[in-house]
């Protein structure tokens, strides 16, 4: 796992920073593939929930949840693609993806229910462009759940309604008001 969240430097200690990850592939007809991938980070995570409930209680500016990083702490998720190819020229997708939501993501999006469709056009021979695809894609994200709950109080207590919180020190939008 990395020492920070999407960070490049890696801690090497398996017994504080490690990810275990299993996925499954499943063919259950042609041209139909099903992937499951279940995951648990341990990291040293932050909190979103700590993180909140002190800007709250106005012992921070901005939610800071750098401050609140304990090592060992867990984020557990899921996943699942499924892929349709037609054995003409067109391909259907669909992927769904959640993850716990209460901790700093380290490895993957910060996204607590997500969900894209789409479909691929491949008419590379009749086109005469070798290259050339039609693609349309759908896709649904929704915030995890410390930042959906660090918008409601925010925005209750007249601040930015988009929350951000502190890493490393530089803010990156939400402010507590006085009321």
């Amino acid at each position: 796992m990395p020492t920070v969240a999407n960070g490049m430097d890696m801690d090497w200690h398996i017994d504080r920073a490690r990810a275990e990850n299993l996925e499954f592939e499943f063919h259950p007809a042609s041209g139909l593939a099903v992937r499951v991938l279940g995951y648990a980070n341990h990291a040293n995570m932050g909190s979103y929930d700590e993180a909140i409930t002190s800007f709250l209680a106005g012992r921070e500016p901005t939610p800071d949840i750098v401050a609140h990083r304990q090592p060992g702490r867990l984020k557990t998720g899921f996943g699942v693609n499924t892929e349709y190819t037609r054995p003409s020229y067109v391909r259907v997708f669909a992927r769904a993806g959640w993850n716990e939501g209460h901790n700093e993501s380290f490895a993957y999006t910060e996204v607590n229910n997500s969900a894209q469709a789409g479909g691929d056009l491949n008419r590379s021979r009749s086109w005469r462009r070798h290259q050339n695809r039609a693609v349309i894609r759908s896709r649904r994200r929704r915030p995890a759940h410390g930042r959906r709950r660090g918008q409601k109080h925010l925005t209750q207590h007249g601040s930015n309604p988009a929350p951000t919180f502190t890493r490393r020190g530089s803010s990156l939008g939400a402010r507590r008001t006085s009321a």
